[in-house]
């Protein structure tokens, strides 16, 4: 299966076609469609195993025989894409640690997105399943996403509360003995509201106005018992996915922790430019590993987010300035012409085109 765009080769996200020559440096693929694409496995690396994939990588695909894999996350939209790509035959598989009976197979595969609440992801659901675990050792190094799957999403538009957190919510106005207790309930909600967008997601299905609706309570209930909660809670997020999963776990004190961190983040630019400076080094070293080893395409990718955290430097005056002090840190020449960020980009520039064999 092909994972990126690539008009050279007339291949596109999805594609998927059956391997007809291997060498360590060259594949040929004989598309499903009937064509034939070479391709030197240096400069196009991006494939992986095509006898699987997810629904949302299915869409629009048929086959002659085709294998589902149940899972509690699924829901009758996203069964109907999975129990129709084949012409001949389709065989439905499940896990008895995931569905008791067949009866609540049934009623999974047949509910309705907009009945599916959070609170049915219990702890032991998360834990048997690893509900939101990045998969990869490659994911588990990345300090930062590439894209945030919440952008675009309008927490202010609010439906109407939810009575039991409206009742909380008075409880901690009338009884300040007891914050703990409401910023735990407060921060669970939250949890579990993003949670669940973040999976529909992940998925590659669009999330419905009644989980927007609960993450934009959730986020404004945290936000009344601590000012900026779901912004920084959600910023932790961003920046490392796992923490999702110790939320989901019920684990309140390491999602306050979390947000404590972000906040300080947030308010103290010398703690952003000790990050800074702490993760562009470390790509730096995968960076150059990854090119002593040959393996540019995984070098290139790496590049790609040294560039985006360059970038990131215009949008933040204090840290860029600060790094104008720290640039032997960074291992820059004092160029005082230039600015950090685009000396910064000028090195991954440097390293890409030398391992092309360019000189420069």
């Amino acid at each position: 299966m092909f994972l990126k765009n690539e008009r050279s080769l007339g291949v596109k996200n999805g594609s998927i076609g059956s391997v007809e020559s291997l060498t360590s440096a060259r594949m040929a693929v004989m598309l499903d469609d009937g064509r034939s694409v070479a391709f030197d496995i240096k400069y196009y690396a991006h494939i992986d195993h095509g006898y699987a994939a997810t629904i949302h990588k299915a869409q629009g695909v048929t086959v002659d025989r085709v294998h589902v894999l149940a899972t509690p996350g699924l829901d009758r939209h996203a069964a109907y894409v999975a129990l129709s790509r084949h012409r001949d035959r389709v065989d439905l598989h499940y896990g008895r640690d995931d569905f008791a009976d067949q009866g609540r197979l049934v009623r999974t595969l047949g509910r309705e997105r907009s009945k599916d609440m959070a609170s049915d992801y219990t702890r032991d659901f998360a834990d048997r399943r690893g509900l939101l675990l990045p998969g990869t050792a490659a994911e588990r190094l990345r300090p930062t996403p590439t894209r945030d799957l919440f952008a675009g999403l309008d927490v202010r538009a609010a439906a109407s509360p939810v009575e039991t957190l409206r009742t909380k919510t008075s409880e901690i106005a009338r009884s300040p003995r007891e914050p703990r207790l409401e910023m735990g309930a407060a921060v669970r909600n939250y949890v579990l509201a993003y949670a669940d967008i973040y999976r529909t997601r992940g998925e590659g299905l669009a999330d419905t106005p009644d989980q927007q609706s609960r993450f934009s309570h959730a986020s404004e209930t945290l936000n009344s018992v601590r000012p900026d909660g779901a912004r920084d809670l959600r910023a932790g997020f961003i920046r490392d996915a796992r923490l999702i999963e110790d939320g989901v776990a019920g684990d309140t004190k390491a999602m306050v922790a979390v947000m404590d961190w972000e906040r300080r983040y947030r308010q103290d630019p010398e703690l952003r430019a000790d990050t800074f400076v702490q993760r562009w080094q470390g790509l730096e070293r995968q960076r150059r590993l990854l090119l002593r080893d040959h393996e540019d395409a995984r070098a290139n990718s790496v590049g790609d987010r040294m560039v985006g955290m360059a970038k990131g430097l215009e949008r933040d005056p204090q840290v860029e300035s600060i790094l104008r002090n720290r640039k032997a840190q960074l291992g820059l020449p004092d160029a005082p012409s230039r600015s950090v960020g685009q000396s910064l980009m000028d090195v991954v520039a440097g390293g890409r085109n030398r391992s092309r064999g360019i000189g420069i």
